[in-house]
Formats: structure tokens, sequence, C-alpha cells
């Protein structure tokens, strides 16, 4: 009997020494834990700040904008944009600040469009102090009246105030209910009195969700 507990004991210490060894093998080889593995649960959670969102453009910008358009395609005689801009009842063309209707010449955007080509003389209106016709071709009416000055280099722009004081009653607002009106100045000279002052006002109106030009209008010193 004593040889059976010679190999019993050796056996028992052969599987101790396997079993230590495997401990040890487990424990070199198991992974290490990374040391942001522990979520803090009293933490507060990272907020990241909304996309910014570009502000629409205000309606008194919008009709600014159009209306350096406008002044553009008057100085460089661009009517193909001048038609783009018009509304769809015509642009009317007062030669002063009071807009009479009935009397002022209203071109229609085509008409309007072709205006480089059209040499044929139009009764504009009534000329202060002699109630004569304003009979002009384009070109003239333009010169005298539209343009006479470059608009785009104006002293002074506003946004529904008339800037320019005169005799005739500014009733572009009245004339086109619901409109917006951008005026664009030259102040007069001392050597003239001040009296060689001149504005011109762009008259807007909505339409299709759009601002379209409705009228041209002319001001300065009237008798």
């Amino acid at each position: 009997m004593k040889p059976i507990q010679r190999t019993t004991g050796c056996w028992l210490a052969a599987c101790t020494i396997l079993l230590s060894g495997c401990g040890t093998i487990a424990q070199e080889t198991a992974p290490p834990v990374p040391s942001d593995a522990f979520v803090n649960p009293s933490a507060s959670p990272t907020v990241q700040p909304p996309p910014s969102v570009s502000e629409a453009p205000s309606q008194e910008e919008t009709i600014k904008a159009r209306s350096a358009e406008a002044l553009a395609a008057l100085r460089d005689e661009n009517y193909a944009k001048l038609e783009q801009l018009a509304h769809s009842d015509g642009i009317t063309f007062s030669p002063y600040a009071a807009i009479q209707p009935d009397r002022a010449i209203t071109l229609t955007p085509q008409e309007a469009g072709r205006l480089k080509e059209d040499k044929e003389k139009k009764v504009w209106g009534e000329a202060d102090g002699t109630g004569d016709p304003i009979e002009l071709a384009w070109p003239e009416y333009r010169k005298r009246f539209v343009f006479d000055r470059d608009y785009t280099k104006a002293e002074r722009s506003s946004f529904n105030q008339r800037i320019g004081q005169g005799n005739s009653l500014d009733n572009a607002r009245d004339t086109y209910p619901g409109s917006n009106v951008t005026e664009y100045y030259f102040a007069g000279t001392e050597e003239n009195a001040n009296m060689d002052w001149s504005a011109l006002r762009l008259v807007w109106l909505e339409e299709g969700g759009e601002w379209k030009l409705r009228a041209i209008v002319h001001d300065g010193w009237t008798i």
C-alpha cells in the first residue's frame, strides 16, 4: 500500500502546480480596463449648441436691395432688368411728387423692357407753372425727370420718409395703399438758394411674395 500513497501524493502535487500556473496565465493575459470605462452617473452630459441659423432680411432691407438694383438698371439703361423688377400692373412715371394716375404714363413690364428702342414722344404730364404738356421721347424724359443726377450716389436716402420738401403733395403711399417708398436725395446749393434740390422715389408693391416696382417719381422745387 505504501507505493500507492506515494503515487497519489505526486499526482496531487502536480495538479496543484498546474492550477497555480493557470491562475498566473489568466492574470497576465486579462486585458487592462481602460481608465475612462467608468461613467460617473453624477456628471452632466455635454450639451452641443444648436446650429446657427442666418436671419432672413427684413422687409426694409429687402426693398432697399431691390431699389439699389432698380437704380443701377436706370443708370446703365438695363431695361431687361427693369422689366424683371416691374409690377404686373406696370410702372407709372410721375415728373412731380403729386402722382396723377389719370394723366401719368404707365408702361407695362414689356414696354419698360423695350425703352431703349422707344423713340416715340409721349405726354408724361403737365409742366409745373405753365401747365404745358411734357411731351418728350424717353431719352429726354429720363435725362430730365428720372436720372437727372446719379441717384446711385445720392447724398441721402430714406425708407417711407420724405426728405425733399417742396410745394407738391407727396401722395405715393395714398395712391398705392400698402406700398413702401424709398427716396434718394440731393440737397440744393447756396448759389441757387437751395432751389436746385432733387429727389427720386421708387414705389414698391408686394405681388406674389415679392416686392415689385410700381412707380418712379421725380421731385424737386416747384412754383
